[in-house]
């Protein structure tokens, strides 16, 4: 790594927050409302749903594990379309939330795949599941294009856990009805994070549905599995294999999104765009995204063990 050295004249310097600390926590409050508007009656419509996620970024599969933890549904995931449609063949999904770029087998071609085997398969019982498109491109032409594949419906990265919710019961709403308990998610307190370096606390609050523990353990899955991505990024693109590259800084910042860690997520962005001209010449892009995502990493396992009993 000696060839890509850091300088602070590359660096990203962290977000200074805009808020005031009144303003922060009458964002939190609000947000803590918005959970608490989610009475057992709607909840209580997903009950029992079986329900898929496709992507192959582990941490947005764990996101979504995270956001559906206290609502009584069945969640199964696979990393991209080929272990997707083996998983549809073998048991039937009411739900399946299909990431759209993945390696060995696209959303497109899996939701194809999922459509013709439910078109060719034996026996009335098996119903086809709803298909909800995940993407962070919202163009006009790529939900089209998501439509025309076959999927029913699309929701934007990064998503929300009142989004991902509104989603289900959405999708529930267009198959047999069966009934269901409510099951409430407990809302649990946290003390950390107060602050991060590069993320948006209130927009991480919103998101979160104001779930400060769902918060830390989304940030600490976050730490464990991209603290070192800038060396697979660099590895990747020192062998020439300019896509794996480009995908993988692609990952980091839909990964970043999703904790509304802001810095990273804009310098990935500017590192896949360097990255996407086929080009060496990344040394700017790489080293904004060194110091942007060492500065978060150490400061979320500074707070996480400062605050562990």
């Amino acid at each position: 790594m000696a060839a890509m050295q850091t300088s602070d004249r590359f660096g990203l310097a962290p977000i200074a927050p805009t808020a005031s600390t009144a303003q922060r926590a009458q964002r939190a409050q609000r947000a803590q409302a918005q959970a608490d508007c989610l009475t057992s009656a709607p909840l209580a419509a997903l009950r029992g749903a079986r329900v898929l996620v496709v992507d192959d970024n582990p941490l947005n599969r764990d996101l979504a594990r995270e956001m559906l933890e206290g609502v009584d549904l069945t969640l199964d995931t696979a990393g991209n379309g080929r272990e997707a449609l083996a998983t549809v063949r073998a048991r039937d999904y009411d739900v399946v939330f299909m990431d759209v770029q993945m390696p060995v087998m696209d959303g497109f071609a899996a939701t194809r795949a999922i459509r013709d085997f439910y078109a060719h398969c034996p026996g009335p019982d098996r119903l086809p599941p709803v298909i909800v498109a995940i993407s962070a491109h919202a163009g006009a032409d790529h939900v089209r294009a998501c439509l025309e594949a076959g999927m029913d419906d699309y929701l934007g990265k990064p998503f929300h856990r009142q989004g991902l919710l509104e989603s289900i019961a959405k999708s529930l709403s267009r198959r047999p009805a069966s009934s269901r308990d409510p099951d409430l998610p407990n809302s649990m307190p946290g003390s950390w994070p107060c602050s991060l370096p590069g993320v948006d606390m209130d927009d991480a609050m919103v998101r979160f549905d104001g779930n400060t523990r769902m918060f830390q353990r989304v940030l600490l899955a976050f730490q464990d599995e991209f603290e070192d991505y800038d060396s697979e990024i660099l590895l990747a693109a020192a062998m020439g294999d300019f896509d794996t590259a480009a995908r993988l800084a692609h990952t980091l910042a839909g990964a970043a999104a999703n904790v509304s860690a802001h810095a990273v997520q804009v310098s990935a962005k500017a590192l896949q765009q360097a990255l996407q001209t086929r080009t060496l010449r990344i040394t700017p892009q790489l080293a904004a995204v060194r110091q942007a995502l060492a500065c978060l990493c150490e400061a979320i396992g500074v707070q996480a063990n400062a605050h562990r009993t």
